[in-house]
Order: structure tokens, then C-alpha cells, then sequence
């Protein structure tokens, strides 16, 4: 009999153990062990009914094992880039190697361009300029810049306002296909019209 009351007193106890692992946060005293959840709910164990009452007064107390709390999500990162509505890619509008001077061959796409922006001045654009991986990528960031500055500087002296466009360089930061081969090079040195 004795065997039995001390094996009924330890199926209490892991069960009381279970109990608070299973809840959000307990407070101990000496009258028993009194649960508390993150509703205000209160449960006791091994306590007389007599001290429900103090249960409802004692901190609520986070419990040992409980998760600890998930991190705020950062704030997403502020960016001066406006709401891209369409991206035009100016093919065949190419340049000298390693230089910003417009290839001749180019002109005729340029010119269509500029006309469209004049029949649509409603329309605002960046014009953005991209290079393959070749290269230091400082450089390739200043001479996609100046690439994009030449192209805007085009389309102005055909008519389109300066106030309509804005020039921005992205080296290589946005391939649009792999730098591995000399045709997924070739499609990321580009210009694009990035209407917003």
C-alpha cells in the first residue's frame, strides 16, 4: 500500500509538470502550485478551494520553458525608386567599349523612343543603365551611370523635357541573364526606359 500511495504521488507530480508545460506561466507558494494563462484563467493544483481567490490576485510569471518572444520583422528598407509601371528594353542601343559614346547604329532607336515620350508627356521615365560582370564593379556602376546620363541627354535634344527624366546607373547589380556566357553577357549590357 505504501508502494502505491508513492507511485501515485509521482503520477501527480509528472501530471502537474505536464500541466505547467502546458500552459503559459505558474506561480508557486507553499499551499500548492497556482497556473496562470495569458487570459487571466486560473487553475491550482494541489491547493485548497480556499485559496482560489489568491490565485486571481498573484503576477502572472513567465514560465521557465515557456518560447521566447519572436523578434519584430525589420522595417522594410526606404527607397527613393518610384512604382515602375513598365520597363522598356532599348535594344540595339549600344555603345564604345568602355565608354559612354553613343553607337551611330543606335540613333534609330533613340529617335523612335524620343518621339513616343513626346506624344506621352504625361509619362515619366528613369532611364536605367546595366553592365555585364566584367570588370571592377565601382567602374561598372560610374560608367552604367554615365551611359544612362548620355541616353537622357539624347532624348532631350530630340524634345523630351529634362524634367520628365531621371538617369541611374545599376552596374551589374540587375543582371537580366547569366554573366557565364558572352550572350548572357551581351543582354546585360543595356538601357531600359523605366516608365512610372
Amino acid at each position: 500500500m505504501k508502494y502505491f500511495i508513492t507511485i501515485l504521488a509521482l503520477s501527480s507530480a509528472l501530471l502537474a509538470n505536464t500541466q505547467l508545460q502546458a500552459h503559459d506561466s505558474y506561480w508557486k507558494n507553499s499551499s500548492g502550485i497556482y497556473l496562470k494563462n495569458s487570459t487571466g484563467n486560473c487553475w491550482m493544483t494541489g491547493a485548497h478551494s480556499s485559496d482560489e481567490a489568491k490565485c486571481g490576485a498573484m503576477p502572472t510569471m513567465t514560465h521557465k520553458h515557456a518560447a521566447p518572444a519572436m523578434a519584430k520583422a525589420p522595417a522594410a528598407a526606404m527607397t527613393d525608386e518610384p512604382v515602375i509601371k513598365e520597363i522598356i528594353n532599348l535594344k540595339g542601343v549600344t555603345f564604345k567599349t568602355g565608354s559612354n559614346e553613343i553607337n551611330e547604329s543606335s540613333y534609330t532607336r533613340l529617335n523612335i523612343s524620343a518621339k513616343d515620350l513626346v506624344r506621352n508627356p504625361d509619362l515619366r521615365v528613369i532611364v536605367a543603365g546595366h553592365t555585364d560582370n566584367v570588370g571592377d564593379p565601382a567602374f561598372n556602376r560610374q560608367l552604367s551611370q554615365k551611359r544612362a546620363e548620355a541616353v537622357k541627354a539624347y532624348l532631350e535634344s530630340k524634345g523630351v523635357k529634362s524634367s520628365r527624366l531621371t538617369a541611374r546607373g545599376y552596374g551589374d547589380s540587375q543582371p537580366a541573364a547569366i554573366n557565364d556566357t558572352a550572350e548572357g553577357r551581351a543582354k546585360n549590357r543595356r538601357v531600359e526606359l523605366r516608365i512610372h
